[in-house]
């Protein structure tokens, strides 16, 4: 191999890294798969890995991006492990990748900019969070109080009060 296909190859991989990495975020923050998939596909785009060659497999634990062609392959794997909701992360990967391609970003900028929101500070902290969970399953049974009142208002009791 020569030097310049040595180097192509290393800026190749540091280019599914930070990929990868954006993918992480937006995984780890509670993204949709969709949204994760259309950010991720933009931000190869940026990068300039072209689409017909990606392929992104996102699962709760892990990402998988391989770029593949005729005669080369390069996959990449990252682990994601802290899960927590993170709005305000997944909007700012949404407005750095459009942000990346419009200004034509330099790799270290989007590095720097990626590594910005990775390190910024939640907005809700893990109590936050299990309190709104726990009013969202109670709005979600008292939904279900009302059936038995409109049963009742229709005038079906149910068997134990039927004349028959």
């Amino acid at each position: 191999m020569d030097k310049t296909m040595v180097e192509q190859e290393i800026i190749l991989r540091r280019k599914l890294d930070l990929l990868l990495r954006t993918g992480k975020i937006l995984v780890e923050s509670a993204a949709d798969t969709n949204r994760i998939v259309r950010n991720m596909n933009r931000v190869a785009a940026y990068l300039g890995l072209p689409e017909e060659n990606l392929h992104i497999d996102v699962t709760y634990t892990m990402l998988v991006v391989n770029l593949s062609d005729e005669s080369h392959s390069y996959s990449k794997f990252q682990k994601c492990e802290k899960h927590g909701i993170n709005m305000t992360a997944i909007s700012e990967i949404s407005k750095l990748s459009w942000r990346a391609i419009e200004e034509d970003y330099s790799l270290d900028r989007y590095e720097e900019e990626l590594e910005k929101i990775k390190n910024k500070k939640r907005n809700y902290t893990p109590y936050l969070v299990a309190i709104g969970a726990g009013f969202a399953c109670g709005g979600v049974d008292v939904s279900r109080w009302h059936q038995p009142i409109r049963e009742l208002h229709r005038g079906n009791r149910g068997n134990a009060d039927s004349d028959q």
